[in-house]
């Protein structure tokens, strides 16, 4: 009986949407009704003596079939457990769209998020006990052990408790690793076994270990995890595409062989494309352009393979399939496969967009982003519309507008990064809208929404508009993350940028140095993060005229930046040409061009000769070379080597800002200013305006 309800509960959580909370209910029941069976057989087993679970600890027939009957109840129990956990999250999922309704819209979000937390400690105390359980009834190695500890790490990392999610990932990769490696020793045996359950689930622990790698600031420790965790997918991905070559060709195969075997198919790909665009992610943060690039536009050609070959067009087409007739292709027939392919695509997609842009090629960056953009947008439209549901079964349109959001996002990212400042802006204002209306006025990413519309408004000047957008972001953060969490520290940084540009220094090194404490509790002193605060701290030293505090904190910057990333990394390049500069004010203008050529190097290393960052290092290398100490020094042939060398340096930032934002753009006007102060014959004498 308890089987039957076991696969009712898995098909209801599999529909989705309204028959989700029914899993939760049947779930709950059944850990109920497992819980007061092992109980009554510990009961019985304890009367007759001996020890509970283990199978043949008593004499007689009796205490054996006892211990047999509580260890299968006791794995039964272990896995609804971790279902009921999956369960849980699902309907969090959901929790918040319900809560719109009400008409007290605060009350319904206080009242939602209290749900959701409750629910999530639910769902941890379940895991921990089915670690438990299974522990006691299997083994601590078992890889039923490893497949709670992965779901369990997961939780933790959702309330960003990293160490904790560490410590499971790693136990989890143990496990499953002693797993693989024992099943391969009794395969060349005659008794033979299977470790192809041990193998996926091993893939995905090496990639969720290898994310709370990356939330650490650990890079380099994350790459090999990740590179295996794609090998073992590719691996199977090419196992499973050479069975179905040989299904395909086998007579008697049936259509249900047929489907399970390209479905199969569908789900590997899906995780290889996974792989990719996470070891893409890691290269970027490394400052591994060139890999990150051609890993992200290997996840889109992955992703592409399983779009319809008439393309994103297809989009509402059920499952691609071709009907043979005139109406093939209409917008009732969405099903949810090809749309998990679409949004697999378009992710991929913004991937190498961002890949594109980081290496400053954005014309080409534009066409792609368009191209995913028009993808959540249909998937937005078509759903608003009632056709039908992004996730089985559910009748919300809130996960296609919230993915709609996040590529308007991207867009508008991609448009600043061009200096199209005014044309970002109503991107960043419909998202806003956009993630208001399907997740409520304080939700975390309706947040991040008001920071990039507040950060925006910074980059336009308008600064009265943009402080109240980020001190109400942070006031979200805090409601839902707690004053300490380094959320909160991200947005305190913001903030800091805005309140310095007003003119009060004093308060936006106050909110600097909160967010450094912060940063400092969560992730200790060496993490990547710190640094940019101390960039800002020094940047804000600097305008207060305390130079010599600004040099040792630059300094801090750079020794944290070089031992996570290395010397070739384009953020240390930044942090170096600040360095150089503060140097040179402080009198010294060897060790200044020492620095700067440094960041240059870098940046040209990273970028290539022709990107903006390139040309910012061409133009404060040349703004140090160019000034002479005294009248005396600027009559020597020294002096006029480096004036030679500073103008063209200055032509080549010019041509490189006049290629990328045009000739008026104010990063090439500067440029242009300062090379015209250089080519001024009585420049020495008069430091003053402009002239040709």
């Amino acid at each position: 009986m308890k089987q039957v309800q076991v696969a009712c509960a898995w098909l209801m959580q599999r529909v989705g949407g309204s028959r989700v909370e029914d899993a939760l209910f049947v779930w709950e029941e059944l850990v109920r009704s497992l819980d007061e069976e092992i109980e009554g057989l510990t009961q019985l087993r304890t009367s007759s003596g001996g020890s509970r679970l283990r199978s043949g600890s008593g004499s007689g027939k009796e205490n054996a079939a006892i211990d047999m009957a509580s260890f299968e109840a006791s794995k039964l129990l272990a896995v609804s457990l971790h279902a009921f956990a999956d369960c849980i999250r699902l309907v969090n999922a959901q929790t918040p769209q319900g809560t719109r309704s009400m008409a007290n819209v605060k009350e319904a979000d206080d009242s939602a998020a209290k749900l959701v937390a409750e629910r999530k400690k639910q769902a941890e105390d379940a895991l921990t006990r089915a670690i438990e359980i299974n522990e006691e009834a299997l083994s601590p190695t078992h890889d039923r052990v490893a497949k709670n500890c992965i779901a369990l790490s997961l939780l933790y990392l959702e309330r960003h408790d990293f160490n904790s999610g560490n410590r499971l990932c790693r136990r989890a990769v143990k496990i499953l690793d002693n797993t693989v490696v024992s099943a391969r020793n009794i395969m060349q045996s005659p008794n033979g076994h299977d470790p192809s359950s041990a193998v996926p689930l091993l893939a995905t622990a090496l990639t969720q270990h290898a994310e709370v790698l990356l939330e650490k600031g650990k890079f380099e420790d994350a790459t090999p995890l990740q590179k295996r965790a794609l090998q073992i997918d590719e691996s199977a991905l090419t196992t499973a595409l050479e069975e179905s070559m040989i299904l395909s060709m086998t007579v008697v195969a049936s259509d249900t062989e047929t489907a399970a075997s390209a479905a199969f198919i569908r789900s590997l790909t899906r995780r290889v494309v996974r792989d990719l665009r996470q070891l893409s992610r890691i290269c970027l943060l490394k400052g591994s352009l060139d890999n990150a690039l051609e890993l992200a536009t290997q996840a889109v050609s992955t992703a592409d393979s399983l779009i319809p070959a008439e393309g994103d067009r297809d989009l509402l087409h059920e499952d691609g399939a071709d009907d043979g007739g005139a109406g093939a292709h209409k917008a009732d027939h969405l099903r949810f496969p090809c749309i998990s392919e679409h949004i697999d695509l378009a992710a991929a997609l913004t991937d190498q967009a961002i890949a594109l842009m980081a290496k400053g090629r954005l014309a080409e960056g534009a066409p792609i982003m368009g191209r995913c953009l028009a993808i959540y947008q249909a998937l937005s439209e078509h759903h608003s519309g009632g056709a039908g549901a992004l996730t089985p079964g559910s009748k919300s349109d809130e996960p296609a507008q919230v993915l709609l959001a996040t590529a308007l996002n991207n867009a508008a990212e991609l448009l600043r990064a061009q200096g199209l400042v005014d044309a970002a802006e109503p991107l960043l204002v419909q998202a806003l809208s956009l993630r208001e209306s399907a997740l409520g006025p304080e939700n975390p990413s309706v947040a991040e929404s008001l920071s990039n519309l507040g950060m925006l408004w910074k980059a336009q000047g308008r600064l009265e508009e943009a402080e109240p957008h980020l001190k109400r972001c942070i006031e979200i953060k805090e409601a839902v993350f707690g004053q300490d969490h380094w959320s909160v520290a991200i947005s305190l940084s913001n903030l800091a940028r805005v309140v310095g540009a007003r003119g009060n220094l004093k308060e936006a090194e106050r909110l600097d140095r909160r967010c450094l404490a912060i940063k400092t509790a969560a992730h200790g002193p060496d993490h990547p993060s710190r640094a940019v605060t101390l960039n800002n701290l020094a940047q804000n030293c600097r305008a207060r005229g305390e130079l010599e505090e600004a040099e040792q904190l630059y300094r801090q910057a750079v020794e944290i930046w070089d031992g996570v990333y290395g010397d070739g990394h384009p953020l240390v390049a930044t942090v170096l040409n600040n360095l150089g500069l503060i140097v040179y004010q402080r009198g010294d203008r060897d060790q200044a061009t020492l620095l700067l050529r440094r960041a240059l190097a870098i940046d040209e290393a990273v970028y290539g000769p022709s990107h903006p960052a390139v040309a910012r290092d061409q133009n404060n290398l040349a703004d140090v070379l160019a000034r002479p100490e005294n009248e005396h020094e600027a009559s020597t042939d020294a002096y006029e080597e480096r004036r030679l060398e500073a103008v063209e340096l200055l032509k080549r930032s010019v041509a490189i800002y006049g290629s990328f934002y045009g000739e008026t753009h104010p990063h090439a006007r500067g440029v242009m200013d300062n090379l015209v102060r250089i080519l001024r014959d009585d420049e020495f004498e008069d430091d003053g305006g402009g002239g040709s």
